[in-house]
């Protein structure tokens, strides 16, 4: 708690049990409330972000406004790095130890890969445009649905690479290949 102690432009109110304790800057407009549900969430800090993810589906954890705490983390993500950075030689022994990391040895390789990318495509169709587009998207309006926002995001990527036809584009993790499509079709 102690190192949260230093985030800037935001405040977090953290609330555990009868204890309340605020870190970050009064008087800003970046506020929220982060409830502690079980004190295993400070164990799976441990794992750094995933583990704080892990922690949330766990419901060890919740928040009154998570953008504006996703905000004010990506305000301190460079702040939170040199912290992660200067206590390495205590986390990762820790992490290690307790067997926290994923274990992404080759023998496990398969098992991983399945239980990730054979889900198939019923489950991806919950979340994701009828590109089915697996990664970010831009929004360039808050009207954009996200089908309009993946087809931003190819434009403005082959914009910027200036692509012109007959040159070649390797897109490594392609997924579905909309990117792909998109640039041989424009």
């Amino acid at each position: 708690m102690a190192a949260l102690k230093r985030t800037r432009h935001g405040s977090i109110e953290f609330v555990e049990g009868d204890r309340v304790t605020e870190v970050g800057e009064t008087g800003t407009q970046y506020r929220c409330r982060v409830t502690i549900n079980s004190p295993k969430v400070w164990r799976q800090l441990l794992r750094g972000s995933t583990g704080l993810a892990h922690a949330y589906s766990e419901g060890y954890w919740d928040c009154d406004e998570m953008l504006t705490l996703t905000q004010i983390a990506g305000f301190n993500v460079d702040r939170f790095d040199r912290l992660k950075s200067r206590f390495a030689f205590v986390i990762r022994p820790a992490q290690r130890l307790t067997r926290m990391r994923p274990d992404n040895k080759r023998s496990r390789a398969r098992e991983q890969i399945a239980a990730h990318y054979d889900l198939g495509n019923d489950f991806f169709t919950l979340y994701l445009d009828p590109s089915m587009t697996y990664s970010c998207a831009y929004f360039r309006s808050p009207h954009d649905s996200l089908e309009q926002a993946q087809q931003n995001k190819y434009e403005h990527i082959c914009r910027k690479l200036m692509l012109k036809p007959g040159e070649t584009l390797l897109d490594i993790g392609c997924g579905w290949g909309g990117m792909l499509i998109y640039a041989a079709r424009e």
